[in-house]
């Protein structure tokens, strides 16, 4: 890609989502007592969905090198 296209496109870009944060600040700005409230309530829902992620993820590698290490062939023998 061109710069001169990769400037222009950025701009454009950059221009409508900054827009877009600084309409949706305009419009929630008059209510935001209650916009606080659901974004706290998501965001504990969204934590305690990535911990439950992470948690399974991490079960589900060590899981897969703790079945190796079982049927690996033992050296001491």
């Amino acid at each position: 890609m061109k710069a001169g296209s990769y400037i222009l496109y950025s701009f454009i870009g950059s221009f409508v989502w900054s827009a877009l944060w600084v309409w949706l600040g305009f419009t929630l700005g008059e209510h935001f007592e209650t916009v606080n409230k659901w974004m706290h309530d998501f965001a504990l829902v969204f934590i305690g969905a990535a911990l439950l992620f992470v948690a399974w993820h991490m079960r589900e590698r060590l899981g897969r090198v703790f079945n190796k290490l079982r049927r690996s062939p033992s050296s001491g023998s």
